[in-house]
């Protein structure tokens, strides 16, 4: 368990497969409110370990893409393209919160979508 504040089993789990890689100093954040960017970034880590493929992005099409983590641009980027998350039109709002309900559809809509 790379975690300090986690014992939970699944946590470790997806760590273990490289889904997730926490907040950094050995945290995993388990209280902390899920966001937007973030939820992008866990779903191409799925996607990636399922076989597919998502290129470098330094860039999004959102009016908002400066406010984007450089370490999310690319799942982002690849994510908008493909439909699976599509912001409020104009701007992503990467730190705005998401539900695990919200991610959960979002996560069935990029297995219909994206076939794998």
């Amino acid at each position: 368990n790379p975690f300090t504040d986690t014992e939970d089993p699944n946590v470790i789990k997806a760590y273990s497969l490289g889904l997730i890689d926490g907040n950094g100093s050995g945290k995993f954040g388990p209280d902390d409110p899920l966001n937007r960017e973030a939820v992008a970034v866990m779903l191409s880590k799925v996607y990636r370990k399922l076989g597919g493929t998502i290129p470098a992005a330094s860039t999004t099409t959102f009016a908002d893409n400066g406010k984007i983590s450089s370490w999310a641009k690319a799942a982002v980027s690849f994510m908008a393209e493909k439909g699976i998350v599509k912001g409020n039109g104009t701007s992503f709002n990467p730190q705005g919160p998401i539900t695990g309900q919200e991610a959960l559809i979002l996560g069935l809509h990029m297995m219909n979508t994206l076939g794998q």
